[in-house]
């Protein structure tokens, strides 16, 4: 054999240890002491020809506490001051720890193994002898949990998406995310089943022989919801069910444009002229006819609204039949936006109007108030895009999960994205093409498990550096 490859037995007390060694931090010693007690020394210690000790520092210090008589040791001849911290380095650091899906995989083969040899546990049973879950954490040494979510992962290790996840925290989200997809589609099957068109479909009859019925838009579906591409206004009259909606949460276009459904061009210094605005109104005029027919009774809808037409566009929700809050909510979000701040005060805040069907609205299911500070995101999807915690906090107050969001002008997806992040079903409608696109790219990403917010600074700047800038920005 090899010199230094054959195995020896050496006292405790006979290694030396050379100061100067590069490890100081001992790490989890109880963990190695007890795995060394339960399966044995699986690697010799390292020793020089003088006795010192090369490498296995740690496992020295493990056996020497489980009171070993006799140490297995291999022996390396000849080494430099070079070769001992080489040596140490590389022991250290060439270690390649199992990836997730190695572990949970083997964390499952050894279930199995343990279950075969002590049959499996009868469930609720205390008299039961056979081997469980706890048995393999204890076993481990880990806690149950962590068995469970590894036992979990090792049925979804060979996924097409759960296994580009590069670690296990972001496996576990995404097998979870799934495993909540499921959930819910399965319940919106069996809600179909019991009621024709319970998300709000409607299979239009033909009502007038000769004339042809709507025809379906282009739309994608997901797990939770859909998104169309069409007109809102024609997809809400054609294709939507009156009371069937349970919150309308949307931020139409403010001008220029409005039937492009297209913020690019829109900007906070834009002058309305009187054509502009009878054409907006006008056309929500027509949405918000639809809408009210929609929404169930007593459920809310939002809109966002320039602040300098509040009044305007409240007259226009309580002429289709809508209460109507007094005041608008504000969104308060910590900067003012791009202005000349010469001349202009930034614009640190957005209003939108509160409405809901009937005389009694639905209760609040936690206290909201109205006005939401939260700093602006950093835009991925949509140039004016909407904090996500303004969406949530009107969602989580005013659904339930499972139950149906619409939004008529989806823009870059926000509400339709913070509706399926909640659990909540929902139809966005949207007729720009490049937008709708956007919305399905959105959506897409999201129900295989990945992250639709952007997360870094175009600036690289973190978020207690954007909190503490000077008050206005100019995205």
């Amino acid at each position: 054999m090899a010199d230094g490859m054959v195995v020896e037995l050496a006292e405790p007390n006979s290694i030396k240890i050379r100061p100067g060694r590069i490890r100081d931090d001992l790490g989890d010693l109880q963990e190695l002491i007890d795995s060394i007690a339960k399966r044995g020394l699986l690697h010799p210690l390292v020793l020089d020809d003088e006795g010192f000790l090369v490498a296995g520092f740690r496992r020295y210090l493990a056996l020497r506490f489980l009171k070993y008589e006799f140490i297995p040791i291999t022996r390396k001849s000849n080494l430099s001051e070079i070769d001992r911290v080489a040596i140490e380095i590389e022991e250290n650091t060439r270690r390649k720890q199992f990836t997730w899906q190695e572990e949970s995989k083997g964390k499952e083969r050894l279930h199995a193994l343990m279950v075969a040899a002590n049959g499996p546990a009868v469930p609720r049973s205390k008299s039961s002898t056979g081997w469980t879950i706890e048995d393999t954490a204890k076993m481990l040494g880990e806690s149950k949990g962590k068995v469970v979510e590894d036992l979990k992962l090792a049925k979804y290790a060979d996924h097409g998406v759960v296994s580009q996840r590069t670690s296990r925290i972001e496996a576990i989200r995404t097998v979870k995310r799934m495993e909540e997809i499921e959930t819910m589609t399965a319940v919106s099957a069996a809600l179909q089943a019991l009621q024709v068109g319970a998300v709000g479909d409607v299979d239009v009859p033909d009502l007038t022989p000769g004339v042809p019925k709507p025809k379906q838009s282009p739309q994608a579906t997901f797990g939770l919801g859909r998104v169309v591409h069409a007109d809102c206004v024609h997809e809400m009259e054609d294709h939507l069910l009156g009371d069937s909606i349970d919150l309308i949460l949307t931020d139409p276009p403010f001008g220029i444009g409005i039937d492009q459904a297209r913020w690019e061009g829109v900007s906070i210094q834009h002058t309305y002229t009187d054509p502009d605005q009878a054409a907006i109104q006008a056309t929500l005029n027509l949405m918000l006819k639809q809408a009210y027919r929609v929404l169930r009774n007593g459920r809310f809808m939002f809109m966002f609204c320039p602040p300098e037409f509040t009044g305007e566009w409240r007259s226009l929700m309580t002429a289709q039949g809508f209460n109507v809050m007094p005041r608008p909510l504000i969104w308060y979000k910590l900067r003012g936006s791009l202005t000349d701040f010469y001349t202009q005060f930034a614009p640190a805040y957005e209003t939108f109007l509160c409405a809901w069907k009937g005389d009694t609205r639905r209760p609040l299911s936690k206290p909201t108030a109205d006005v939401f500070v939260y700093a602006r995101p950093i835009e991925r999807w949509h140039k004016l895009e909407r904090a996500p915690g303004v969406l949530n906090d009107l969602i989580e107050a005013t659904t339930a999960p499972g139950e149906t969001i619409l939004d008529p002008f989806a823009g870059g997806g926000s509400t339709l994205a913070a509706s399926a992040r909640l659990l909540r079903r929902y139809i966005g409608i949207e007729q720009d093409a490049i937008s709708w696109a956007r919305c399905v790219q959105r959506l897409t990403l999201l129900e295989s498990g990945q992250d639709d917010l952007a997360r870094n600074d175009p600036e690289g700047k973190s978020d207690t550096e954007r909190d503490t800038a000077p008050p206005v920005d100019g995205v």
